[in-house]
């Protein structure tokens, strides 16, 4: 794997333990502070930090709005560099293959066997020693 391809995957890494602790740490907040079951806090913590919003299980006091507007905040942010991962990705795939397709094309230009009305450079023949002798004989 080159440098780049870790900073890809270490970006993956990051963003997946950010999520994982966003939804233990949300769970652990609505059981906390608004007192929900287990299923119901995180199903609140997912509808939040995934922005969907269907609608509160049970209305919430002022500790738990705060708390909610902190998790939507970093919900967005968490999903926003999921989302810069993911089209980082298919940019820096999208670049290389254009630098590979411009790679093969200019090998193909120095190979003009490959294109059709290609015009090479021909190299001269070394003249063998009695063409060169004949020539000189003729010019003296």
């Amino acid at each position: 794997m080159d440098g780049r391809s870790n900073i890809t995957l270490r970006n993956f890494i990051t963003v997946g333990i950010g999520l994982i602790l966003l939804l233990l740490l949300g769970t652990i907040g609505y059981i906390i502070i608004e007192g929900y079951a287990w299923l119901d806090a995180v199903y609140m913590t997912f509808i939040t930090f995934s922005t969907v919003g269907f609608g509160e299980v049970r209305p919430l006091g002022v500790p738990g709005r705060v708390f909610t507007i902190l998790l939507i905040l970093f919900g967005v942010i968490i999903l926003a560099m999921l989302s810069a991962t993911v089209t980082s990705l298919f940019v820096k795939q999208e670049l290389l293959t254009n630098f590979r397709r411009k790679r093969m094309k200019k090998k193909k230009s120095r190979n003009c066997a490959d294109i059709p009305f290609c015009v090479a450079p021909v190299k001269p023949a070394k003249p063998s020693s009695m063409n060169f002798n004949r020539q000189r004989k003729n010019w003296w």
